[in-house]
């Protein structure tokens, strides 16, 4: 009798993680896809094989035509005081994980669901359904393609998925790879952080999914960027069945801060436009200009309508 499958696989899997070791710290993070995870880039996209089933998953770089509004719905308390959240149809929405909830109340649709975090994906499953389900598209990098898919098989046939390289847990790449890039090529503070607005690059994470929406955004080449709910404060806007840990306030002065300096000054130099829409933010003016929500939505043309 043949042995069983499943403890020669975990064999496997073991003999795999050893020879991790061998490349380094800088490649440990291989270990979250096993051998079970492949993906290759191809024109347009990336093809992707998860548990011996292919899927065929976009690039960011063909999301959103150039020079639309990009309005980045965040999680801070403040986004509940936006009157009339249909008033967001008047840009490209981007949603983070909990955050697609004022949408879904106003009936409005985000464009673009971005996961970054696999931790939410198990800890917050039925919210990131719902979330797909008020989504048009879906954006996520290799961890949570393949959390995803473990969890939905179906899901990547059922809406349009864009896949991106986290610049600090990159595919089959060192942790360290991004300070490879010539200046050129990716815009870089020394050895500490990195804006990108390149999709085919990936995007530096920081500590927080609102400067990974911002690199998303700038990518597009839109007119204007208007970042909503970014009070980078402990509370966040939508209940949540078992709260979610922030660690926002730990990391806000030694990471947060100066990488939104480093972005805001980067993308002065460009013909796009950044506002923060929080008057509540943590951010100090000085790095985004500040509106009100209200009166910022209720000046804009509806003819930007999306």
């Amino acid at each position: 009798m043949p042995p069983p499958e499943k403890p020669a696989m975990a064999l496997a899997d073991c003999l795999y993680r050893t020879a991790l070791l061998w490349r380094g710290r800088g490649c440990w993070h291989w270990r979250h896809y096993g051998r079970h995870y492949r993906a290759e880039v191809r024109a347009g996209g990336w093809d992707v094989t998860i548990e011996r089933r292919r899927y065929r998953l976009r690039s960011l770089s063909h999301w959103l035509p150039s020079g639309r509004n990009v309005h980045i719905v965040l999680s801070g308390p403040s986004i509940s005081r936006i009157d009339a959240p249909d008033l967001l149809l008047q840009g490209a929405r981007i949603t983070v994980n909990g955050s697609f909830q004022i949408l879904a109340d106003g009936g409005v649709h985000s464009d673009l669901y971005l996961i970054s975090d696999v931790g939410y994906v198990r800890r917050q499953w039925s919210s990131v359904q719902a979330g797909i389900a008020n989504a048009r598209a879906l954006a996520v990098d290799h961890r949570v393609a393949l959390e995803l898919a473990r969890r939905d098989p179906d899901l990547f046939d059922r809406i349009p998925t864009y896949l991106f390289d986290n610049l600090q847990r990159p595919y089959r790449q060192s942790s360290a790879w991004w300070r490879r890039f010539s200046p050129a090529e990716l815009a870089m503070d020394g050895q500490r952080c990195a804006f990108s607005n390149d999709a085919d690059i990936g995007f530096y994470p920081s500590r927080t999914v609102a400067f990974l929406a911002l690199q998303i955004a700038a990518a597009q080449r839109p007119r204007r960027i208007v970042l909503f709910g970014l009070d980078l404060s402990e509370g966040r806007y939508y209940a949540e069945a078992t709260p979610e840990r922030s660690m926002l306030q730990q990391d806000y002065a030694e990471y947060i801060a100066p990488d939104f300096r480093f972005a805001a000054d980067l993308l002065r130099n460009t013909s796009i436009e950044v506002i923060n829409a929080s008057l509540q933010s943590t951010l100090p003016g000085d790095i985004l200009p500040r509106v009100d929500p209200n009166e910022y939505l209720k000046q804009l043309p509806f003819a930007d309508a999306a």
